[in-house]
């Protein structure tokens, strides 16, 4: 029979841990992720470093853990139904990446870290940012390859599955150096983004 002790055990880490992580990225919000830190964790949560060091294992997995917040956070906002409600589809486009502002604005200095600080060049941070960028493109070319094209003729989706890579990242760079300078307002960042894609797509979807 299970010891029925095992499971508040099990709660209690659970809830230790997020109380760590909460603390974490408090710090990432206001201080960037290099001032994540075990011994910084620690002392911000009224915990040893050792104990920050048991649940995250390094440096680099505890950093990694408050980056995946908002990874996933953005991963939820593109998640989202588009609204169908009209406007066409340039108007929809215009909305994904209003949502994408506010979901990287809610997490500035994290995503700043993420594009050109602690975590830029980690390969388990990219490994999920990468299954979000396919979800980005995915949301603003849900509608567009030609719908007179046939079943059987995908040449205007390979296309845009070749660009995609490419125009992912632009889009990331745009909003990292617009984070790092401010010299544009977000209308101006919003109508470049969207004007990029339509360069890419057939014109009969760019409307």
């Amino acid at each position: 029979m299970p010891d029925q002790r095992e499971a508040p055990r099990r709660r209690a880490a659970d809830d230790r841990r997020d109380e760590l992580l909460q603390a974490a990225h408090a710090l990432a919000r206001t201080a960037g992720l290099d001032a994540v830190t075990p011994a910084d964790v620690g002392a911000a949560a009224g915990a040893s470093k050792a104990l920050v060091f048991h649940y995250f294992g390094s440096t680099v997995e505890l950093r990694r853990a408050v980056a995946a917040i908002a990874v996933d956070a953005l991963d939820d906002a593109l998640t989202v139904p588009d609204d169908t409600s009209g406007g066409g589809d340039r108007a929809r486009r215009a909305a994904v990446v209003h949502t994408l502002l506010d979901a990287v604005l809610a997490e500035r200095q994290v995503w700043t870290d993420i594009w050109s600080g602690a975590l830029r060049d980690d390969d388990g941070t990219a490994a999920r940012l990468d299954e979000v960028r396919a979800r980005l493109f995915a949301r603003f070319t849900r509608t567009a390859t030609s719908a007179s094209a046939s079943p059987d003729d995908d040449t205007a989706q390979s296309r845009l599955d070749l660009l995609a890579a490419g125009w992912v990242g632009f889009v990331e760079a745009v909003i990292a150096r617009w984070l790092a300078t401010g010299r544009r307002d977000r209308e101006t960042v919003e109508a470049v983004i969207v004007d990029s894609l339509d360069g890419l797509l057939p014109p009969d979807r760019r409307r």
